[in-house]
């Protein structure tokens, strides 16, 4: 296996996009995988109010930062996560599972944000 330098890593297009089929909404979406970035900004908002509501909408927060067009082009903006939280919840987890998969975040990753959520002024309180 080729040993990589740092131009190799920086042109590389690591971008995966995946049609997605959603009945509820009557056709299918194109998501694509998180950067790193938008990965730790998402983990970021979840646990920094360390707080089980900042898991509000998460499901919607996600399927808005990486559902895209066939290049890869963001196509919500930030103020649709509130009403694109109002959608049915089977579609969202739908596109959300794809996601979730495509960026390498487990279920466990959740689960595990959400104990550190709640974990946390416990263990502050000592």
């Amino acid at each position: 296996m080729k040993t990589l330098n740092r131009d190799d890593i920086k042109v590389v297009q690591d971008k995966k996009i995946v049609v997605v089929e959603v009945p509820e909404w009557g056709g299918q979406v194109f998501v694509r995988n998180l950067t790193g970035k938008e990965r730790d900004a998402l983990e970021g908002r979840a646990i920094n109010g360390l707080d089980a509501n900042n898991f509000q909408n998460i499901r919607a927060s996600m399927v808005s930062q990486a559902t895209c067009d066939e290049a890869g082009n963001q196509v919500f903006l930030p103020e649709d996560v509130e009403w694109l939280g109002g959608k049915s919840a089977i579609a969202l987890d739908r596109v959300f599972s794809q996601i979730q998969k495509l960026s390498g975040l487990r279920k466990e990753d959740i689960e595990e944000l959400k104990g550190n959520s709640v974990a946390a002024p416990s263990s502050a309180s000592g």
